[in-house]
């Protein structure tokens, strides 16, 4: 099996990324990373330098990694920025608007978001290639026992579609 691109993986924009890799090899890691700094902050120990460098060194990595998410889910870049910024800055006029017409502002906004947050973290990827890539299922693919697939170098459309909702 081949060894996994880090390089590619944090740093570039083409492509795209499963959802297992995206859960498994950037958001818990994350997480697991943010909440260790919050427990050693609730301890007592000052970690403002090292949060800001953790942020800061994550930037980039997680736009990049979660901008190839979009392009497993079939959509560009530009649709992941219109979506977050939107859904931040329709939830931030309404709250500041107020009334009837702030309410349904806001909630247009957290909905967007809320399509958007589901769309990165729950959803598997298109099937097949698509405008961003080959399916990375595929590249997978080709490396397991054949006992899962048909040998032909493509999912077999019976048995292994089930697992490829399972792993993606």
């Amino acid at each position: 099996m081949p060894r996994f691109q880090w390089g590619w993986f944090l740093f570039s924009l083409k492509g795209r990324v499963r959802l297992f890799d995206y859960w498994v090899r950037f958001n818990l890691p994350f997480v697991a990373i943010s909440i260790a700094l919050a427990v050693a902050e609730q301890q007592g120990v000052n970690v403002a330098m090292v949060g800001t460098i953790f942020a800061v060194l994550t930037l980039w990595p997680a736009f990049a990694v979660t901008a190839k998410r979009a392009h497993d889910r079939d959509h560009s870049i530009w649709w992941m920025i219109a979506m977050y910024v939107g859904g931040i800055g329709c939830a931030s006029l309404g709250i500041y608007m107020g009334g009837g017409l702030g309410i349904v502002v806001a909630l247009v906004g957290l909905g967007m978001f809320a399509w958007l947050s589901i769309e990165l973290n729950f959803v598997s990827g298109t099937l097949g290639e698509n405008d961003y890539g080959p399916d990375p299922w595929d590249a997978l693919e080709e490396h397991l026992p054949d006992a899962q697939f048909s040998g032909t170098g493509a999912a077999d459309t019976t048995a292994a579609a089930g697992n490829q909702e399972l792993v993606k």
